[in-house]
């Protein structure tokens, strides 16, 4: 496994918990946010960049699209990987464009697939660009 700085982003707490909380046993250095506006000032301030995103689409106030289309356009973040989570069926009829973000993960999912997914991109490797369903943290 490759050990990875990851920001998670979410406005649901007990995701965010469940997430650090995972991704700390493996290894990762966690970050969290409760939204977008919190996760740009992060990112713009922080002189140790995470590898990493997970990125909640549907958030009050900034929303996922609106920190993924801020960080495309900053030439210190454009190169960090994100991958998208969303809950809601809606979203995925305004998904950013795919060369966006490296891959989207449906709410509810599979804990372990979602770390195997971060895993793959702590590693370099591209993921696939598809869903990570059905799983450990219930309905969004």
């Amino acid at each position: 496994m490759a050990v990875a700085g990851v920001l998670v982003v979410d406005d649901e707490p007990n995701i965010l918990f469940v997430l650090k909380t995972a991704l700390t046993e493996l290894g990762h250095r966690v970050t969290t946010a409760a939204n977008g506006a919190d996760a740009l000032a992060f990112l713009r301030t922080t002189a140790d960049l995470p590898e990493i995103v997970l990125l909640d689409l549907l958030m009050p106030g900034l929303s996922g699209h609106e920190v993924l289309d801020a960080m495309r356009a900053d030439s210190r973040l454009a190169p960090i990987p994100v991958i998208l989570v969303t809950g809601s069926a809606t979203a995925h009829d305004r998904l950013p464009p795919p060369c966006t973000y490296e891959a989207l993960v449906n709410k509810p999912f599979d804990l372990w697939a979602l770390t195997d997914l971060v895993d793959e991109v702590a590693r370099g490797r591209r993921a696939p660009l598809a869903a990570v369903a059905a799983g450990a943290l219930g309905p969004a």
